[in-house]
């Protein structure tokens, strides 16, 4: 089963081991402990406290040789994917859900130590769990209400993506463009989700390269769209043919994800966007 993806990943090189390069942003040795904490304290919220702190102990009990074959099993198939994510850390960022797949294991690992010395933990967990998942259907419903200290809402990641892709959709109506173009990936995912049903054609702005991300590669703006008027959406200045040009929107966010980015929505011939493209 194994040997044919192994084979398809080496000789598909650009298409896989390059975008999880840029992803992992390694650049040399460099030891962040800040973000190797925040991602081990993260992993009491993937799987839960009680089962986490669980796996904590059988790491422990590994170490101390005291732990039986049954978790010796299970903690080769768990803890050796949360280490190497906690490297990846320390040396750059990483998000919680990278280490996702140890879980498969992981959390039988908990269960059969929690099973074998403390059992009424395991209600704890399923309450603690239970009542989480009880609340995140709430936090979708009253995203902007729930807060953290300091006022920022607890799902400031996901609050105002769409209410940005509709701006940009009146933007685009008001200028006349049926394509809107843009360089962050971000963006352009809500694009093709909110204006699914839209009558507007979007494009990612690519500089000929190896694409940088699916809509690069799947959709980008190339030269066949010549003159054609498009709704550029960027966070910098943008000059055509060597003019410089003003926006006509600004649309700079006040909250939610992109809250504090400025944001523009320019109409320029596609060309000054292609022009280093063949």
């Amino acid at each position: 089963v194994i040997p044919p993806n192994i084979v398809w990943n080496a000789t598909q090189c650009e298409a896989t081991l390059k975008p999880t390069s840029d992803n992992a942003d390694l650049h040399g040795l460099n030891f962040h402990i800040g973000e190797a904490e925040a991602f081990l304290g993260a992993q009491a919220g993937v799987i839960g406290p009680v089962l986490f702190i669980a796996m904590l102990v059988v790491l422990y009990r590994l170490i101390a040789r005291k732990a039986t074959t049954t978790e010796k099993h299970l903690f080769i198939l768990s803890w050796p994917v949360v280490l190497v994510i906690v490297f990846q850390a320390l040396m750059s960022h990483a998000y919680a859900n990278w280490a996702a797949t140890a879980y498969a294991a992981g959390v039988i690992l908990a269960v059969f130590y929690l099973l074998q010395s403390k059992p009424r933990l395991l209600t704890t967990s399923l309450i603690i769990n239970g009542i989480v998942a009880i609340i995140f259907p709430f936090l979708g419903v009253y995203s902007h209400d729930v807060l953290l200290p300091g006022g920022v809402p607890v799902l400031k990641r996901y609050i105002g993506r769409s209410d940005l892709s509709w701006a940009i959709a009146a933007t685009a109506g008001r200028a006349g463009t049926a394509t809107i173009v843009a360089e962050s990936r971000d963006i352009l995912a809500d694009l093709f989700y909110t204006l699914r049903d839209e009558p507007f054609t979007i494009r990612a702005r690519s500089n000929g390269d190896f694409p940088n991300n699916y809509y690069e590669q799947e959709f980008p703006l190339t030269s066949a769209s010549g003159e054609e008027p498009v709704l550029y959406i960027t966070s910098g200045n943008v000059s055509c043919h060597g003019t410089m040009v003003d926006p006509v929107a600004d649309l700079s966010r006040t909250s939610g994800y992109l809250k504090g980015t400025k944001l523009k929505a320019y109409v320029v011939p596609a060309s000054c966007l292609t022009n280093q493209l063949t």
